[in-house]
């Protein structure tokens, strides 16, 4: 069982372990310092969390815009291990003709977990 409280962590807990009162793991994004503030704490929490039990990973959506996802390792240890940073990129499209509501373009942008910029972006060299 996944459990979202609203904070930085994702917590699972198992109703075939003993102590169900501590989570079996706890996952936390690992991200780098452009994502804490100066006292090291969390600018984003967890929102939502969604599996896909067929290539064993995990999703979670983030308030700072961002989805990371999980591959589990080991089920019987519960270990999972971070693989992706996206960010959702949405900008509005300008209307045109007989058109009347705004189009928008949602895109998912790969980034560096570390520096927070997009991994594809070109390089300027100064």
């Amino acid at each position: 069982v996944a459990l979202v409280e609203g904070d930085e962590t994702v917590s699972f807990y198992s109703p075939h372990a003993p102590g169900l009162d501590s989570p079996l793991t706890t996952l936390t994004p690992s991200l780098g310092p452009d994502f804490h503030d100066e006292r090291n704490n969390p600018l984003y929490s967890v929102l939502a969390v969604a599996c896909d039990e067929e290539m064993q990973d995990l999703a979670v959506l983030l308030s700072n815009r961002m989805l990371v996802r999980w591959r589990l390792r080991n089920r019987d240890k519960c270990q999972w291990q971070q693989k992706r940073e996206l960010r959702f990129h949405a900008v509005r499209r300008e209307v045109r003709g007989i058109e009347k509501t705004p189009k928008w373009d949602v895109r998912l942008i790969m980034i560096d977990a570390q520096t927070g910029k997009d991994l594809h972006a070109p390089k300027i060299s100064g």
